[in-house]
Order: structure tokens, then C-alpha cells, then sequence
């Protein structure tokens, strides 16, 4: 790699490039890079980075998770599964489920990257319960940084686009807003709440298998 300057009317090589140390004039080294541990020429890639901006597809699982009745208590008799909305169509027969996932290896792998998209992964459970056809599912965002012994409540409005649906047994991939995984890097949020609000109906009672359940981000850096 070689330094060029214009004369005027054309580019001719510069023999020597020098710095001032507040001393004396050294050699200035010219086209070198940072690799994370030392300075390299620009043209040496041993230690295997290229310098290429690259896409990353990562999945987290729960770190802990409960359901909750709509009384506001913990609701222990399914600790395999995440229940959302109501089997009587009432305010007590009504379950809410919380999700908390690892905000700070989230953040870690984020940090100084590009989110492309979110999506969360849940597996309805194949078994007598609801409604037989596709039930509508409300996934939301909360702040809670470990399960409280009372329901805390959910934020307002849908970490998703739209009201997705889903059917016994069925597995679904559900696009996410990209805000979901930026407030989860700066703490605004902890995870994820699965919360029909005041739908009470049996259409929203839906059985999910937690082990199934990851949320998937797809960023770049």
C-alpha cells in the first residue's frame, strides 16, 4: 500500500510520511487497523476479521415464566405451559402468562448492532381447550425485571402488528415490533406477556408450550 499525492496534474507516490512527537519528526505508520487486540496492515487479515458488516440470527429461551389468574395471584397448576385469556368467559376464570428473558445478554449481543426483526415462537398445546379453531393471540411487553407474587400488569397496546391467531397444536412464528428487542437492550423492559385484557370469550383462552417458546432476534453489525 503506497501514499500518493496530486501535483497538479497527476498522482505521484509520497516517499516518506512523517509525524511530529512534540520532539522530533518520526515515521508516520500509514494504513494500519484495530482488530480488538492489536494494530494490523489494512491488507492483513490473520486474525480472521474482515471488516465485514455481517447478519446474526440469535434465539432466546424463558428464564422464568408464570401464570396468573385474573385476581391478580399466581396461578401454579400448569407450570409447563403459558395460559392466556379466560376458559368461563370471566374475569376470574381468566389466566395471564409472563415471560422474563436474559436482558443482558440480549444487550450484549446488540450492542453497536442493526435490528432487523423480532419474532416470537409459541406452540399451542394439541389438547381439548378453547376455542377448537384458531384463537386470537395478545402478546404484550411488561417492565418487570423478576416474576411478582402478584400480577403487575402489562403495557398498553400489542408488541406485535396485528392480533395473530392460532390453532390446537399448531407452532407459529409472530413478527414483532423491532422496538421490542431496543427496549429490551436499554431496560424499558424485562420481556414478554401473553394478555387477552378485558377479552374474557373462550375464543382467547389458548394453552402454549413453554418449552417451545423463543424469541428470536435477526440483527446485523
Amino acid at each position: 500500500m503506497s501514499v500518493k499525492r496530486y501535483s497538479g496534474s497527476d498522482f505521484t507516490d509520497v516517499s516518506t510520511c512523517r509525524r511530529f512527537n512534540g520532539a522530533d519528526w518520526v515515521d508516520l505508520s500509514v494504513g494500519r487497523r484495530y482488530d480488538g487486540a492489536n494494530w494490523v496492515d489494512l491488507w492483513d487479515n490473520s486474525s480472521g476479521d474482515s471488516g465485514e458488516v455481517k447478519t446474526y440470527v440469535k434465539t432466546y429461551s424463558i428464564s422464568s415464566s408464570a401464570n396468573y389468574w385474573g385476581s391478580g395471584s399466581k396461578d401454579g397448576q400448569y407450570p409447563g405451559l403459558l395460559i392466556q385469556g379466560s376458559h368461563g368467559n370471566t374475569l376470574s376464570t381468566t389466566r395471564r402468562a409472563m415471560m422474563i428473558f436474559n436482558c443482558t445478554q440480549i444487550a450484549k449481543d446488540l450492542n453497536g448492532a442493526e435490528i432487523l426483526s423480532v419474532r416470537l415462537r409459541l406452540q399451542r398445546a394439541n389438547t381439548a381447550h378453547g376455542k377448537a379453531g384458531a384463537a386470537s393471540i395478545y402478546v404484550k411487553t411488561h417492565a418487570n425485571s423478576s416474576l411478582p407474587a402478584t400480577w403487575k400488569g402489562a403495557d398498553s397496546g400489542n408488541a406485535d402488528s396485528g392480533t395473530p391467531t392460532i390453532s390446537r397444536g399448531e407452532t407459529k412464528w409472530i413478527s414483532l415490533n423491532k422496538s421490542v428487542a431496543e427496549k429490551l437492550c436499554s431496560g424499558d423492559i424485562k420481556g414478554l406477556a401473553l394478555d387477552s385484557d378485558s377479552n374474557y370469550t373462550t375464543a382467547a383462552y389458548i394453552k402454549f408450550n413453554k418449552s417451545a417458546t423463543l424469541l428470536e432476534i435477526t440483527y446485523k453489525k
